[in-house]
């Protein structure tokens, strides 16, 4: 062994080993184990922490610490270690999570039931993904004016066609294939019958499981699940009587006697000290739309280019830095993206391609990992999706504004002077000529097959014609696809990645996060520069679920 792994085996030991420590000093402080504790339940728990929207991460008084899953779940598996520890009681206190991170949860929270501790969820007021939550412990609880809005899952898609026509805009497309609804709220007034088809299909899936999930942990059957959720909203007294409450108390008369969770983790055995090696699992996260060049932050609420994104540069030198480091193992991709640019999807494409010549690569899906987010991820050596993932998308599509009219109508006009045919493709000012528009077909139907090759070679296949189209599917109908390999959590994935690696159970986790760019409101050419993607593959129809 080299002398700079013996020191950073050092260093990474001491790390742990000085926490073991501590915990163990702690542990011997005098004081009364609860037998009872409360965990305030808020935010939306993210795999990775959150970058700042600002350049310099500013402190905000009063601004709640954001909470990773990775966070809780060691809370509460160090929480299932104190046996004194009786029951755990769940405060919501604005859980925005989305169902994926549900999911994750509620897998915890059966793992401490498992281990025999009584878990209470309290709510003011339940709404279809608390309920789904909740759903998972032993008692569920509101005051008695609570009231249970689980009305269950809805889609629902607003179309711009109408406007752009009354202001002028022409929208000019190629898409592959019927099912790439992308275009659709831009081009169309309401649903076509492959769109309907593609959002009742996805929609059905996800209403069963959460229907089945809930009437599981209530221990009910799915058909009174669906009698009360067609009766609903529904108040604390009907709720009780349908099995969805287990009690009507005010928050006061649950925590009366109970103290912070944080009070009963120092109880917990202290974690055995460690003289293990440095080999670990690299964590590399793909989440926000997948753009050309480096990753941005872009703090504008603009669609599809607001907040984060996940340039292909970037993250195709992290996963390169990851295979090329002796000590990394395996590597997890977590991806959590709509797609955007096909041609940076490709260049991820093709690192995730040569990382899994060297060691194993786990890609494990967020809320959303379509189109671009299918496409890096499916030469992965395993895939992990959530039954709630919205994925597939396999699909591209190319646009084109003409704007000729509405410029007439604001009194603008344009001269150009060009020196090739070509000059001006693409310009606002006019519509695509025929030689254009064959191009942006032939360039479409390119980046079509390119993407259907890399998923027919990635998953085994021979033929996915009917899995393409741009057809999106729930995670649950991935599976059935055989598009992903497990439905599970990130943490799932983490262990089938050490699995995969012979690594052991407690082998470290590196996060390897690559840094984003600031992009400023005023930096307008970057902005556009953003917009000049020509082909898409992404899944930006902004489907509304609740």
């Amino acid at each position: 062994m080299d002398f700079q792994k013996q020191a950073r085996n050092f260093l990474e030991n001491l790390g742990h080993n000085s926490t073991a420590l501590l915990a163990k000093g702690l542990s011997l402080i005098p004081g009364e184990i609860p037998s009872t504790v409360y965990l305030e339940l808020r935010g939306d728990y993210p795999v990775f922490t959150p970058p700042s929207p600002l350049p310099l991460s500013i402190p905000i008084p009063g601004q709640k610490k954001t909470v990773t899953l990775e966070e809780l779940r060691d809370q509460l598996e160090i929480l299932g270690k104190v046996p004194a520890v009786k029951e755990l009681i769940i405060l919501e206190r604005g859980f925005s999570g989305g169902f994926v991170a549900a999911f994750a949860i509620r897998a915890m929270l059966e793992q401490l039931i498992a281990a025999g501790k009584t878990i209470t969820f309290y709510a003011d007021a339940y709404d279809n993904l608390t309920i789904y939550l909740a759903s998972a412990c032993t008692n569920v609880v509101t005051l008695s004016e609570g009231q249970l809005m689980t009305i269950g899952l809805a889609g629902r898609v607003q179309f711009q066609a109408g406007t752009f026509k009354k202001i002028g805009i022409e929208v000019e497309y190629e898409r592959r294939a019927e099912y790439k609804n992308a275009v659709n709220q831009l081009t169309e007034t309401a649903l076509t019958p492959a769109h309907r088809e593609n959002i009742s299909t996805v929609l059905g899936s996800l209403s069963q499981h959460w229907l089945e999930t809930i009437a599981s942990g209530r221990k009910l059957e799915p058909e009174v699940v669906k009698k009360a959720i067609d009766a609903a909203p529904l108040l604390s007294e009907e709720a009780l009587e349908h099995g969805l409450l287990t009690r009507i108390a005010f928050e006061d008369e649950l925590t009366l006697n109970a103290k912070p969770l944080s009070e009963a983790l120092r109880f917990a055995p202290a974690p055995a000290l460690r003289w293990a090696d440095s080999s670990s699992v690299a964590i590399i996260a793909i989440e926000g739309g997948i753009a050309d060049g480096e990753s941005k932050n872009n703090p504008l609420p603009i669609p599809i280019l607001g907040g984060q994104s996940a340039g292909g540069y970037s993250i195709a030198r992290a996963i390169r830095s990851a295979t090329q480091n002796e000590n990394i193992k395996a590597i997890v991709l977590f991806v959590n993206s709509p797609g955007g640019s096909a041609l940076a999807s490709e260049i991820i494409w093709r690192e995730v391609t040569r990382a899994k010549t060297v060691k194993p690569v786990v890609a494990v899906m967020g809320n959303v990992a379509a189109s671009g987010g299918y496409y890096v991820a499916c030469n992965a050596s395993k895939i992990v999706a959530a039954p709630t993932t919205i994925t597939g998308s396999i699909g591209v599509f190319n646009l084109h504004f003409n704007n000729a009219q509405l410029w007439e109508k604001l009194g603008f006009s344009t001269e150009t002077i060009k020196f090739a045919e070509h000059s001006d493709y693409a310009s606002s000012d006019r519509a695509l000529s025929a030689s254009e528009r064959d191009n942006m077909n032939r360039a479409v139907q390119r980046v079509y097959d390119t993407f259907k090759t890399r998923v027919a070679n990635g998953r085994n296949m021979t033929d996915i014609e009917n899995l393409a189209k741009g057809r999106i599917w729930s995670g649950t109908q991935a599976l059935e696809h055989g598009l992903v390999d497990e439905l599970g959590t990130i943490f799932d994935g983490i262990r089938m990645a050490k699995t995969l690696a012979g690594l052991p159970a407690d082998a470290l986790e590196v996060h390897v996060t690559p840094p984003a760019q600031y992009i400023a409101p005023t930096d307008l050419k970057t902005i556009s520069r953003m917009l000049e993607t020509r082909i898409w593959a992404l899944m930006p129809e902004q489907l509304e679920i609740r």
